[in-house]
């Protein structure tokens, strides 16, 4: 008789899409970095994961790794973090680089109201707003060669680093946000690991990204 009254209710937590459920069996288009905090004596900031592009085109290596085909594009956004320092390894293993959108979302893309960080192997670019506002010829990717690249955000200000060296300094008029759209340059093929999102200021309750969504102010 037990047994009779259990299936209705597993049927209806899996009908009810229950949360506890997505962490284990998440959407094709969703994944999430640093599930497992604590092992391995790893603390890292849990991330959530979109594939903007075909499911195909991002592909989930490790806990906290994944590779970006060409064309392909992912958003990373932890629940609060708005002023935060976004921690890469990256290694291009074809093609040319790939780009670190941030002070923008995943639904105002489009807009084109942003700050981007292009990472190349002929040479690096910070953007806003789609225009080139410096350019580092000296920074360039060495191919199949791990570098960590460091965006901090806090406030108006903004850095950018690249190895052991802060490449760009600047200020922003835009507002930080919870993410950062990682993606490829044509043609390219690019590893991202060791990712960490470590917060500095957190939001109120009624900015998280959930909190928005529902208001349809994004």
């Amino acid at each position: 008789m037990k047994n009779y009254l259990l299936i209705p209710l597993l049927l209806a937590m899996f009908l009810s899409g229950c949360s506890i459920f997505k962490g284990f069996f998440p959407p094709p288009d969703e994944f999430y970095l640093n599930q497992y905090r604590g092992y391995d004596g790893m603390y890292a900031t849990y991330i959530f994961g979109q594939k903007l592009t075909s499911i195909d085109s991002v592909e989930v290596t490790a806990n906290n790794a994944f590779t970006i085909y060409s064309g392909g594009q992912a958003a990373l956004s932890s629940d609060l973090n708005t002023d935060f320092i976004a921690d890469f390894t990256v290694s291009i293993t074809e093609g040319s680089g790939a780009r670190f959108r941030f002070r923008t979302t995943k639904h105002t893309l489009s807009e084109g109201r942003e700050l981007a960080f292009v990472y190349s192997t002929t040479g690096s670019r910070v953007e806003a707003n789609g225009t080139v506002i410096a350019t580092l010829d000296t920074v360039r990717a060495l191919a199949n060669t791990p570098e960590r690249v460091i965006i901090t955000n806090w406030g108006r200000k903004f850095t950018i680093q690249v190895g052991c060296n802060i490449v760009y300094y600047g200020t922003s008029t835009l507002p930080t946000t919870e993410f950062i759209i990682t993606e490829t340059l044509p043609s390219s093929t690019v590893s991202l690991s060791g990712i960490d999102f470590i917060p500095l200021h957190r939001a109120s309750e009624i900015n998280t990204p959930q909190a928005r969504a529902e208001r349809e102010v994004w």
